[in-house]
């Protein structure tokens, strides 16, 4: 559809066809000499002799007056089909039209009477300099390159004529448009030249115009229609969504209904969202972004692709709210499918490896270098980053579901195998979307995440059991690599882990602490 889009927008510009209409050059039904006249195709004008001799009075070489016309005038288009090949028979006709460049048109001239349209002096001038064609600013002469003569009309009920002219038009005038033909003769005087004219307003009848073509419908609008199913999955998923963090506080009080909403949402980022829909969004889509606002944003660019759309508009919305944690901890499916490996992994009694705190911040230099790396060789060689955004396993394991050559596949079981034993392994130190989400995610508004005084000091339970290690050993949680799992929420709310609450309930009891 885009293809078909772009090559109508250059034939347009080209002049190949007509922006909103255009001639009708295949309709045809027979018709005769006095119906083309009634319906406009070919328009009558006359000057008398009586007429011309007034005109022209004072002639070296006088026109007598008398009866009868001086010049009788038609013309007319003979572009449709209704009418020049009911003029001129089939053979002449496309002869005439057969060989006309983009925009050119032929009129008829034919004529009747004393004068001749034609003359003898464009034999020798090149240009029918007694025929003038007018269309606003534009006044021409037809050449002699463009005429042809016709010696005889194929249609029934026409007219004596003395002269039939084709004259071929070039793009300047416009056939859909009105124009004037004028014919003008001349006779030298004493003082001088006089002259006598005749012309024929001319405007192309409905009836031999296609209907406008209707502008087409933007495609995103058209494909946003045919998405309807897929868009109203992803707004429900964001309502949900939208609900559990609004909700987190009532929610993580329960552990059972945290840890049965999160699995759950999770399964349905990676089976529904991920490989059913394809919304997985990739720092190609980033950088792509920071270009267009450079080289001019366009929103059609964005919208073609509904589900990518509103995860971007959620997740911008939510950076603003929560941080970069809206996609990368709950609508990122191969986030989804790290973590879900990850917690089979730990039910079925894999040793989970602890990462030195030291190492670990120093581990997350990568993820932002390479998001770094890519945006800077893309505005080099945009061929060479996404040769290099390769980085991002997204397409291998999410969009192709690992239908893809082994190398690929083995580095997306390299990760994921990794993530077995250090949870969400790539989102912590590799991942250039999570890097290039976490930098404008410093803006956001609320900190709904709950801390108290003994974190970090008194108790470092939160900090083992976060998702992606985003909090240090002083309890405070780095906005940049929080994934608002709101894992350290359920810790802290529940009584029976948190020692902090342990305490207070045996002070409570009356049990020394």
């Amino acid at each position: 559809d885009g293809i078909l889009r772009t090559a109508r927008t250059l034939a347009i510009g080209r002049g190949y066809i007509a922006a909103g209409g255009g001639i009708d050059r295949l309709s045809f039904a027979p018709a005769d000499w006095p119906a083309l006249v009634t319906s406009g195709a070919l328009v009558e004008t006359r000057i008398s002799m009586t007429d011309a001799a007034a005109a022209l009075a004072g002639a070296t070489v006088p026109v007598p007056p008398g009866e009868g016309d001086f010049l009788h005038l038609w013309t007319g288009l003979i572009d449709p089909p209704a009418v020049g090949q009911n003029l001129l028979g089939q053979q002449a006709f496309t002869s005439a039209v057969g060989s006309l460049g983009p925009g050119e048109t032929v009129l008829v001239l034919i004529s009747s009477g004393a004068f001749s349209h034609r003359g003898t002096d464009w034999k020798r001038s090149g240009a029918f300099e007694r025929v003038t064609v007018v269309q606003g600013d534009t006044r021409l002469h037809p050449d002699a390159g463009g005429y042809s003569m016709v010696k005889r009309l194929a249609i029934a009920g026409a007219p004596e004529v003395k002269e039939i002219s084709l004259f071929r038009l070039p793009p300047e005038i416009d056939p859909l448009e009105p124009f004037r033909v004028e014919v003008r003769a001349t006779r030298p005087a004493p003082a001088g030249e006089v002259a006598a004219s005749v012309g024929a307003d001319y405007r192309l009848p409905d009836a031999y115009r296609l209907a406008p073509v209707a502008e087409p419908e933007a495609l995103w609008r058209e494909i946003w229609a045919e998405k309807r199913v897929e868009t109203g999955i992803v707004v429900a998923m964001l309502a949900v969504l939208t609900l559990i963090l609004f909700a987190q506080e009532w929610i993580t009080r329960r552990p059972k209904l945290w840890l049965l909403s999160r699995a759950g949402f999770l399964a349905t980022t990676l089976f529904v969202l991920g490989w059913g829909l394809n919304g997985q969004l990739s720092v190609v889509q980033v950088i792509a972004f920071v270009h267009s606002l450079l080289t001019g944003f366009r929103w059609e660019t964005f919208l073609i692709e509904p589900v990518i759309f509103l995860l971007w508009s959620f997740t911008a919305l939510g950076m603003l709210f929560w941080g970069r944690g809206v996609y990368c901890g709950w609508l990122c499916p191969f986030g989804a499918l790290q973590e879900l490996l990850n917690l089979a992994a730990r039910r079925l009694g894999v040793k989970q490896l602890a990462v030195p705190q030291a190492l670990h911040e120093r581990l997350w230099v990568i993820k932002y270098t390479l998001f770094v790396g890519l945006l800077a060789l893309s505005f080099y060689s945009m061929r060479d980053a996404l040769v290099m955004a390769e980085a991002e396993p997204f397409k291998t394991a999410i969009s192709l579901r690992m239908w893809r050559a082994w190398p690929f596949v083995l580095y997306v079981i390299v990760l994921l195998g990794a993530g077995l034993f250090i949870e969400r392994f790539y989102c912590r130190y590799l991942c250039p979307l999570g890097a290039g989400i976490a930098i404008p995610a410093k803006l956001k508004v609320f900190d709904w995440l709950k801390r108290r005084p003994q974190c970090g000091r008194e108790c470092r339970l939160c900090e083992t059991k976060c998702t992606v290690g985003a909090i240090d050993p002083l309890g405070r949680i780095n906005a940049n690599e929080c994934v608002l799992c709101l894992r350290c929420q359920v810790v802290m709310n529940d009584p029976g882990i948190c020692p902090v609450l342990k305490r207070r309930a045996r002070g409570a009891e009356g049990v020394p602490a």
